[in-house]
Parts: structure tokens; C-alpha cells; sequence
């Protein structure tokens, strides 16, 4: 295994407003985590990731929400991170993330897929 092997999969990046990512392979069980932070200080910050799996890449299910928030959010702060581990998941052959809520001048969320 190679270095880039481990290299986790962007599934949305710096994303401010509600909708689903672009889906990815799924290959073995996976690692998901949401990144939440602010770029605007003194705000109270949330948003809800869904992580979605599906056979065919256009009808979801969800494997797991992912929760994050922040009060009085500013740059000396520490990015809010929470995530999870996924046996179910190479049953799928697709995944993908879904901002679902997301609030607080200046939040934006990434999420992640790794082995």
C-alpha cells in the first residue's frame, strides 16, 4: 500500500449552503468526518452532515448523520470536527455527503471519506 492509498477523498469542501456532494466508489468499509468552521468571528455556527450510500448513485440512503456546532465561533478558534466508522459501507457502491443544515455568517463544511 502506497502512501496515496490512505489519502482520505473529499466528499464536499468548503461547502456554505444546503445540497449533496458528488458521490465516490466505495471500495472497502469506510472512515467518514465533517469539518465545520467559520471565516466571520463571533458567530454561533452549525451544520448537520448526512452521509448517503447507494447502488446506483441517484436514490440514498442514509448511513449516519454527522452533527457540529460552535458558539461564538472566531479565527483563534478550533475547527469543529466529528466523524465515524462504517462497516455497512462496502456493501454500497456509491457515498456521498449532504449538507442538510448549515447556519452562522461565514460556516462552511468539508467532508471526508478514508480507509
Amino acid at each position: 500500500m502506497t502512501d496515496n492509498d490512505n489519502k482520505p477523498t473529499t466528499l464536499l469542501s468548503g461547502a456554505i449552503a444546503t445540497g449533496r456532494g458528488i458521490s465516490f466508489t466505495i471500495t472497502e468499509n469506510m472512515t467518514f468526518q465533517a469539518v465545520l468552521t467559520g471565516t466571520t468571528a463571533n458567530q454561533n455556527l452549525a451544520a448537520t452532515i448526512s452521509i448517503g450510500v447507494s447502488n446506483d448513485g441517484a436514490h440514498w440512503i442514509e448511513l449516519g448523520e454527522i452533527d457540529l456546532s460552535v458558539t461564538d465561533w472566531d479565527d483563534t478558534s478550533e475547527d469543529v470536527t466529528d466523524g465515524f466508522y462504517a462497516e455497512e459501507a462496502a456493501k454500497w457502491a456509491y457515498a456521498s455527503a449532504n449538507v442538510s443544515a448549515i447556519s452562522g455568517t461565514g460556516a462552511t463544511v468539508s467532508a471526508y471519506m478514508g480507509k
